[in-house]
């Protein structure tokens, strides 16, 4: 939430830091703070978007939308040999979705799931996953294009309860293994781009690896509060790049971290070059100028000298105050 929060009612009701009516901070010096838009406003502008800079946020006070509980949603899974073909149909339907219609694309490895065929499961996939967020009567004419993408092997998506929406994907994220995350927003998909997609999924391993890239489509709500209303890094932009390598041990991390940040600087060229602070698995030089506009970096930098001088909360993609210096 700190960072943003993109969900599957994204397009119709923002980021979840848009939804953010108050929160408790403990600051490094252990005070209590509530911020809102009345309280501590400057604080509060920056925990919308800042990231954990600040402190330990302890309450989140948040407006309600009246959704399902139960919503069209779901996921059809396609042959990875059709993501191109499933890319390019989805990249030439969004410029006429509604804001009520939240999708993304997962690549990735077919759980094993009860809804997947037995001889799909471990394959690679190309996974396109819904959110209708109105009026249920309507939205089937509208994901119906979505149904022939390609030759599906699954179709799930239909009547869902929300909570159960959410949690979809959560047996094939089990606790326990080494995890590595990162991000790029990017504005065009051109055909070269899909097919830098395509090549990245061919490169991926197999399980029990888990090397996915999720693109999500951004826009609608996100796009109607003003750019500097918070500290969000990238409000114009129309995807973001999830890309994820998972290991079952710390050990053979690393060369699979290599296959995720390649992918992220390869989609990366085809926008600014901005990152999603809620996904900095390693934190490195540079990361905050691709993470905050100059503008919103020098406002976070006021807010970090008041709040935390001594950088007490740097593990994270850093906005260091101007009086620290790093010990050697």
């Amino acid at each position: 939430m700190l960072g943003g929060g993109v969900g599957h009612l994204v397009r119709k009701y923002g980021l979840t830091c848009d939804n953010l009516l108050s929160a408790e901070l403990v600051t490094a010096d252990g005070s209590i703070v509530h911020t809102s838009e009345s309280q501590h406003s400057e604080l509060f502008w920056a925990l919308r978007g800042g990231g954990g800079n600040f402190g330990v946020a302890t309450r989140f006070e948040l407006g309600l939308h009246r959704v399902g509980a139960i919503v069209l949603g779901g996921v059809i899974f396609y042959p990875g040999e059709q993501t191109a073909q499933v890319m390019t149909g989805w990249r030439d339907l969004l410029p006429g979705v509604p804001d009520e219609l939240t999708t993304k694309i997962a690549l990735a490895a077919a759980p094993p799931a009860p809804f997947i065929p037995q001889e799909w499961r471990g394959k690679k996939v190309a996974s396109v996953i819904a959110c209708w967020a109105g009026d249920p009567t309507k939205g089937e004419d509208v994901v119906r294009p979505l149904r022939s993408l390609g030759t599906p092997i699954a179709d799930i998506l239909g009547p869902i309860p929300y909570l159960k929406l959410q949690q979809l994907f959560d047996p094939a994220w089990p606790a326990g293994a080494a995890n590595y995350f990162t991000s790029a927003f990017f504005d065009r998909m051109p055909d070269e781009a899909i097919n830098t997609v395509v090549d990245y999924q061919r490169r991926a391993a197999n399980l029990p690896v888990r090397s996915e890239l999720h693109i999500h489509h951004l826009g609608g709500a996100i796009t109607r509060v003003p750019a500097g209303a918070t500290a969000f890094t990238d409000r114009t932009s129309k995807f973001v790049l999830f890309s994820v390598a998972r290991t079952p041990g710390r050990a053979e991390l690393s060369e699979h971290i290599d296959w995720a940040r390649a992918a992220r600087n390869a989609l990366a060229v085809y926008g600014k070059g901005g990152m999603y602070v809620n996904f900095p698995s390693d934190a490195q030089e540079g990361d905050v100028d691709r993470s905050y506009p100059s503008q919103i970096h020098a406002r976070l930098q006021a807010v970090k000298n008041q709040y935390d001088p001594l950088n007490v909360f740097r593990f994270n993609i850093n906005i260091r105050p101007t009086t620290w210096r790093k010990e050697s």
